[in-house]
């Protein structure tokens, strides 16, 4: 058994050997208010999430993120779903916060409900059974039942939202101003790849720009075999006029975008620059691209799909 590693109460997000420790958010509620989907809005929010997690495992696995394999990832906190499906596990939810917080922890409880006629109508919806449901018995019983249990939680709970009348996107919304309260808002990562349009357009992209206009280095049998990760492809395509004005009018456009993506949720974009083999004009503008966008102070990985092709 791994112990839980404590830390002086009031000093939140330090562990012991002096290495930032990072928030516990605890989602609970009522069956069928959204904490699947809450859940995932906060890994995209590069938490460490787990779901259906039985309360008295909770120490056990803030044990295991701060000292196991997964400890040197930069997560932003750890995210857990605890409910009504542990049954009778479920009543040593508040003792285990307690104790988690005792050892000088931050942890946060979102408590999410609904209507009960909104709880009636999802469950009709998805053909799920109740987590608390009898044979035969009337599902609006086993609601009555479960708030009940909760009741206790709910009034313990950090942040209360009612998702009766949000939509995907509105709950999303919710939760990631939630984030953005509590941690600061999250920075947009972003991937920058560049692709040879003869070997496909990738799916997973936000961005897709054609630099086949800029003059071709693959023509030049000095700068065939090289990519454009080498200083001579670089120089060759550089004196292209279109160049400069090209990659200013991206920068443009993106530092523009992107934070409109990031006050939507969007916490990560793909963007891509295709040119015909994906060895030279892309590769050059997406290290390009790449270093504008971090001197704006965002989280930029290059990849080159076909720079060995």
């Amino acid at each position: 058994m791994v112990p839980i590693p404590e830390i002086q109460p009031g000093t939140d997000f330090v562990s012991p050997d002096g290495s930032r420790s990072p928030a516990i958010v605890v989602i609970t509620g009522m069956s069928g208010a959204g904490k699947t989907s809450v859940l995932r809005v906060f890994e995209d929010a590069n938490y460490f999430t787990i779901d259906n997690l039985p309360p008295q495992l909770l120490d056990k696995f803030i044990a295991l993120c701060l000292a196991g394999p997964e400890a040197g990832r930069s997560y932003s906190g750890m995210a857990v779903v605890i409910d009504i499906r542990a049954r009778g596990f479920f009543e040593g939810l508040l003792d285990s916060v307690l104790e988690v917080k005792n050892a000088g922890y931050d942890v946060k409880i979102i408590f999410l409900d609904a209507k009960d006629h909104i709880l009636v109508r999802r469950y009709k919806e998805t053909r799920r059974e109740h987590p608390l449901a009898n044979p035969g018995e009337q599902l609006d019983k086993a609601i009555e039942r479960e708030r009940l249990m909760l009741a206790s939680v709910e009034r313990a709970a950090d942040f209360t939202l009612d998702t009766s009348n949000l939509k995907s996107a509105d709950l999303k919304q919710h939760i990631t101003s939630y984030i953005s309260t509590e941690r600061g808002k999250p920075k947009t990562n972003i991937r920058v790849l560049s692709f040879g349009y003869k070997h496909g357009i990738p799916l997973d992209l936000d961005f897709v720009f054609d630099v086949r206009f800029l003059p071709n280095p693959f023509y030049e049998p000095e700068l065939k075999a090289l990519t454009g990760l080498e200083k001579e492809v670089g120089e060759f395509i550089e004196r292209s006029p279109e160049c400069e004005e090209f990659r200013k009018r991206i920068k443009d456009l993106l530092t523009w975008l992107i934070p409109k993506f990031t006050d939507e949720g969007r916490l990560r974009l793909n963007i891509a620059l295709g040119c015909t083999g994906g060895r030279h004009r892309s590769v050059y503008l997406a290290e390009k691209i790449g270093e504008d966008l971090r001197a704006r102070g965002y989280q930029v990985n290059v990849v080159h799909r076909d720079i060995s092709k």
